[in-house]
């Protein structure tokens, strides 16, 4: 679970939007539509990662699946339990990354 949205988690394996949370916390609380394609996270995504919500496998092999420790740091300091994250921005997919990490 991501709360307040997946596109937080995926914002979390190239930047960690400490900053903007501090500045703007309504928006990432409330998620705004801020134009016709983008949400107020999603489009930190597409500055950040440099694509939109359509991308390519190379991309997506390059941005995320290389990235996937460095969203799982960057996790750790939000809120990261599944209790926590209900009622708090942040993304408990650590516990799937350990999950499927564990399997034989």
């Amino acid at each position: 679970m991501s709360n307040l949205c997946f596109e937080f988690f995926l914002l979390l394996h190239t930047y960690n939007p400490i900053k903007e949370y501090e500045e703007n916390k309504n928006n990432f609380i409330n998620n705004p539509h801020v134009s016709r394609a983008h949400t107020y996270v999603s489009k930190l995504v597409s500055e950040h990662n440099g694509h939109n919500k359509n991308i390519t496998k190379n991309d997506f092999e390059e941005k995320y699946l290389k990235n996937i420790k460095q969203a799982i740091i960057y996790s750790k300091e939000w809120a990261h339990e599944l209790d926590t994250v209900k009622d708090n921005v942040g993304s408990n997919m650590i516990d799937f990354f350990d999950l499927v990490s564990n399997l034989d």
